[in-house]
């Protein structure tokens, strides 16, 4: 009988990028023994499951902020797996080339502020939209 281990995989931290960018970020790991590990990717709170090593999202928008875990696993002979996984917050931010975007959290409500006289408000479920002239 062989020693089984898992895989390991390394810390992964914070990763920034625009919004409308398409983000690409590359899990790293260390395979276990046996070496055939199988890696994928999944966002907190969501049934999502990005296959491969590699975490693509293209057109990324706001909404995809939050943590994405990077989980690698092997089989061992004997049908179980070692499974290891490592958090990796996203941070996508507001494109500034054309738009004064920024996040207000105002007794509880967040209030995107699209340009220096729109102002868009989602207060749960209703979307309100204000113009200040």
């Amino acid at each position: 009988m062989y020693n089984v281990d898992p895989p390991t995989v390394l810390l992964q931290g914070t990763q920034r990028t625009i919004e409308g960018e398409t983000f690409s970020f590359t899990c790293s790991y260390n395979p276990g023994n046996p070496a055939l590990t199988t890696v994928y990717w999944k966002k907190e709170n969501s049934s999502n499951r990005y296959t491969g090593q590699t975490l693509r999202l293209p057109d990324v928008n706001r909404t995809e902020s939050g943590e994405y875990f990077c989980v690698a696993e092997n089989t061992y002979s004997s049908g179980n797996k070692g499974s290891t996984n490592s958090t990796m917050i996203l941070d996508v931010q507001c494109q500034l080339s054309s738009l004064v975007c920024a996040n207000y959290l105002y007794f509880g409500f967040v209030v995107y502020m699209y340009s220096i006289l729109t102002i868009h408000t989602w207060i749960n479920p209703i979307f309100l939209n204000f113009l200040f002239v």
